[in-house]
């Protein structure tokens, strides 16, 4: 099942997300599987009288989903979810003829043979997956019919394709999500991600129980901050219409540290606050620049400056942080921002960690140098080794 999980990761980073969902899936079906064995055990611990095994397993099936390989699992399915909600498919498409556009000929050219010649090894390796699926298929058809068997009732295939188009991401993001917040209520991760999909369904209480939950957890997490502020904004952009929810949220919102009085900070305000306090911390200043472009989605300059600034002094500059906000950046998770920008952002961090394939301009072409000089050294070491 690690491996299953390993697979799901590395499509989502190649941007396959259909594949990805379909690792996500096919581990969500063997923790079902786990569930639905309980009833075979059942009969057989009457039979054999072993019950003390029997309450074990049953206190194990009503938790089963706890486990760390679900939880990751459907941690990776719901952000794909809430991202193909963001960005559709087809926006995709469109954003790359949008890339094209803003090329010189020459990097357009190169991008279009890059781009057909990934979609005819796509195509290829389909082919392949299919064809070798057909045959197992005849193949085990085959069998059942010599042994005389029936053809057992198959779950629905899992298409990559129709993972990706589906019609409702953020309906197919609870049947991930609602196991989570059930088993793993202990991770700030799961109520952040409940919140994300809440806030795009705009859910005002279920948003208001994630941020209880989230700041009863760590409520100096950078996420958290990021998430009070888009609730703040989402309130005083739609204001809520029900009485009773709006009185209701009006009192639970003392315990947040946002009401001056009878009446709500600003949210300008607040996030001014919150830079001014964790201006060391480089996920902080992250979160800091998403409400900076909450704010102020068209004059983004100074959050975009605020975002890409390096200091050897700041507190988590790590490889997995300045690899999240320059994916977020390239994704437009901070809104529009120049290429010019991105790629000197990019420089930066591949001068703090040159071997880092994400940050290197062309990573294939350095793995291929070197596999040349490990072929190489093994070819000297043979001369050497070598009997005269």
């Amino acid at each position: 099942m690690w491996f299953e999980l390993e697979i799901a990761r590395a499509y989502r980073r190649l941007k396959k997300y259909g594949d990805a969902l379909k690792k996500c899936h096919e581990i969500d079906r063997h923790f079902q599987e786990f569930i639905d064995d309980q009833f075979d055990f059942h009969s057989y611990c009457l039979r054999k009288m072993v019950l003390c095994a029997y309450v074990d397993m049953l206190n194990l099936e009503d938790h089963i989903k706890g486990h760390r390989f679900f939880r990751q699992a459907a941690e990776i399915a719901v952000e794909i979810y809430i991202r193909l909600y963001d960005h559709p498919p087809s926006e995709e498409d469109n954003d790359n003829n949008d890339n094209l556009a803003n090329m010189s000929a020459s990097e357009a050219k190169k991008l279009k043979n890059k781009l057909r010649k990934q979609k005819m090894r796509e195509e290829q390796e389909k082919q392949k997956q299919i064809e070798a699926e057909r045959r197992k298929k005849e193949s085990q058809r085959q069998r059942n019919k010599e042994d005389g068997e029936e053809e057992k009732i198959k779950e629905d295939e899992l298409v990559p394709e129709k993972l990706e188009h589906c019609e409702k991401p953020l309906e197919e993001a609870m049947r991930f999500l609602q196991p989570l917040e059930d088993f793993s209520g202990n991770s700030l991760q799961t109520h952040y991600l409940g919140f994300e999909v809440y806030y795009r369904r705009k859910k005002y209480l279920l948003m208001l129980r994630c941020l209880k939950r989230m700041k009863k957890l760590d409520e100096n997490n950078a996420k958290f901050h990021s998430c009070l502020m888009k609730f703040l904004k989402l309130m005083e952009d739609e204001p809520i219409g029900d009485e009773r929810i709006r009185k209701l949220i009006d009192e639970e919102l003392k315990d947040f540290g946002v009401k001056q009085g009878d009446s709500i900070k600003k949210v300008e305000e607040l996030n001014a606050d919150f830079v001014k306090n964790h201006s060391n911390s480089l996920p902080h200043r992250a979160e800091a620049a998403k409400i900076m472009l909450l704010i102020s989605p068209t004059n983004n300059q100074k959050a975009v400056e605020y975002l890409t600034t390096l200091d050897s002094k700041f507190l988590d500059q790590n490889l997995k942080t300045c690899s999240s906000i320059y994916e977020s950046m390239q994704s437009g998770g901070y809104g529009s921002i120049d290429s010019s920008i991105v790629e000197n952002y990019r420089l930066q961090c591949n001068r703090l960690w040159p071997q880092a394939n994400l940050f290197q301009l062309n990573p294939t072409s350095t793995f291929d140098q070197n596999s040349q000089l490990t072929c190489e050294n093994q070819a000297n070491l043979s001369e050497i080794t070598s009997p005269k």
